[in-house]
């Protein structure tokens, strides 16, 4: 029991160490999952934003046609289901 005593100190050391070194190997993983969902996040936002100015593009297109038949497609409010 005497010897347990004496390390006592050393095990509670190595265990907090442990315990220290799995904590930010854990948070370490995390992180790069993260950020690579981030960076997904990221390039999907683009991709959307490129969709959006080249909608935008198109009805600039076909808000500047002179063609009397766009006219009125323009001026007919679209139908909702």
């Amino acid at each position: 029991m005497n010897i347990f005593l004496k390390f006592l100190p050393y095990l509670l050391i190595i265990a907090l160490g442990a315990g220290i070194y799995g904590g930010f190997r854990y948070m370490s993983n995390e992180l790069s999952i993260t950020k690579e969902q981030n960076q997904t996040l990221i390039i999907k936002n683009n991709e959307l934003q490129n969709q959006i100015n080249s909608l935008k593009g198109m009805k600039a297109q076909v808000l500047n046609a002179q063609d009397p038949i766009t006219e009125q497609l323009v001026e007919q409010p679209a139908k909702t289901m």
